[in-house]
């Protein structure tokens, strides 16, 4: 090795003597390829890194030991060898192989004897999607046929846990829909959609699929709910026969629904007695589970005709009947000579189209017996189909012409299908048909 040369020179204030190294002698090392690459986390950057030793001409130095060494041991990864010997040219490369985290990490490059350092930078993104699973919208629940108030959300990430932006997720679900249908991750790794439930009670399920990842597909549960009450209907105990003051055999059962179909729990069924005395018990029941309840009724102490009405407010009326005594007319296609008979008698409405909410159809029954003569006091109980119906009963039993009137309105459009039954056994062949439609604007009072 050449000595080093000494230069003598008064420099600043005072002056002093300094000493330049000598040609050979490393002056520098410099990043001379594989700075500032980008990558994927956890892989090795595209390219080595490669530092050069160079004296004060600027001429490569060989032979000299160049050690390279990770930042951040916390961020991880690996570079290899550690140390080299510079070559002919200077130069000295290794393999960066980054570490799990996302954004800008370092290797140092250095020249231990002579206290010189480079540094290389590089850009670690998202390895390849390796796992899915659920963030969000899991465990909801909301009524029947409407949508969760939350959307349902994936997240993917590498094999480092770091989000995956670009993942296509398939939704796909066991009842109603879900919106879209497929989505894909973005810069945070998450897709999500909107859960719309299908329209029976009880557990749904929806899926997120992505092919060949861990976790899918990422199953979400649900719960459906009932709905709001939007009818009341008849299910047994009806028109039986009994001993005046007796129990009937059979409990009286109606079911409360929503429009969907779905049973309505935890809902207050009353139970009125209307006419031929009587008791029932208990007064009021509870929907249980499946939107069932329940009474039994003890007839009143006379022969003949019994009724009974099964109420839930705002909802609607069911009316039961019962014979006493072995009283009563026929069923079916009607009763023997003086009593009602289901294909004489008559159902009309008027009018036939009424608007929401403000439009009353008259409901006209005429009761006659076999040879089409009017039956007096007879009780007359009216049904509708549909929701939102405002139904009013005839206020007593027939008169001497046979007649007995009700009333229907409706807050919710479409076709209600009127029926009538006599004495809860003889239900009359015809029906009537009202057409309920949506009020115009300028109707609505504001």
């Amino acid at each position: 090795m050449v000595a080093p040369v000494l230069f003598s020179a008064a420099v600043g204030c005072g002056g002093g003597d300094l000493v330049l190294p000598s040609d050979g002698t490393p002056v520098q090392i410099n990043a001379f390829e594989g700075n500032e690459q980008v990558g994927n986390a956890g892989l090795p950057l595209p390219a080595p890194v490669v530092a050069q030793v160079v004296d004060q001409a600027g001429r490569p130095v060989a032979g000299i030991e160049i050690v390279f060494q990770l930042t951040d041991d916390e961020v991880g990864g690996d570079v290899s060898p550690d140390t080299v010997v510079s070559d002919s040219l200077g130069l000295a490369e290794a393999t960066w192989t980054l570490g799990g985290r996302l954004g800008s990490q370092a290797v140092e490059a250095r020249v231990p004897d002579e206290s010189l350092t480079v540094r290389f930078t590089a850009s670690a993104g998202a390895s390849d999607a390796r796992r899915v699973q659920a963030v969000g919208g899991d465990e909801q629940s909301a009524p029947a046929g409407s949508a969760l108030p939350e959307s349902l959300v994936v997240e993917v990430t590498d094999q480092f846990g770091n989000p995956v932006e670009g993942v296509a997720v398939a939704w796909s679900a066991s009842a109603g829909e879900v919106l879209p249908a497929s989505s894909t991750t973005g810069a945070d790794g998450r897709a999500a959609t909107s859960r719309f439930l299908g329209s029976a009670r009880g557990e749904q399920t929806a899926e997120a699929s992505v092919s060949r990842l861990e976790g899918s597909p990422v199953v979400f549960t649900h719960t459906a709910t009932a709905g709001s009450a939007s009818s009341l209907m008849l299910i047994s105990g009806n028109e039986q026969d009994g001993s005046p003051g007796e129990e009937l055999d059979d409990p009286l059962v109606v079911r409360l629904l929503d429009e969907a179909g779905n049973g309505i729990p935890g809902r207050a069924v009353s139970w009125i007695v209307a006419t031929g005395g009587g008791s029932v018990a208990p007064a009021t029941s509870d929907t249980d589970d499946e939107g069932l309840a329940s009474a039994r009724w003890t007839l009143g102490p006379g022969a003949g005709s019994n009724t009974l009405n099964a109420v839930v407010s705002g909802v609607g009326v069911v009316g039961f009947s019962a014979t006493s005594g072995g009283g009563g007319g026929g069923g079916g296609g009607g009763g023997g000579p003086g009593g009602p008979s289901a294909s004489r008698s008559t159902l009309t409405a008027d009018p036939t189209s009424i608007q929401a909410l403000t439009g009353i159809a008259t409901l006209t029954v005429i009761v006659r017996d076999a040879s089409g003569a009017p039956v007096s006091g007879v009780n007359v109980s009216l049904s509708a189909s549909g929701s939102g119906n405002t139904l009013a009963q005839p206020a007593g039993p027939t008169g001497p012409d046979g007649v007995a009137t009700g009333a229907l309105s409706s807050a919710v459009p479409g076709t209600k299908l009127v029926t009538a039954t006599v004495n809860g056994s003889v239900r009359i062949d015809q029906t009537a048909q009202v057409n309920v439609s949506v009020a115009p604007a300028s109707a609505v009072q504001l």
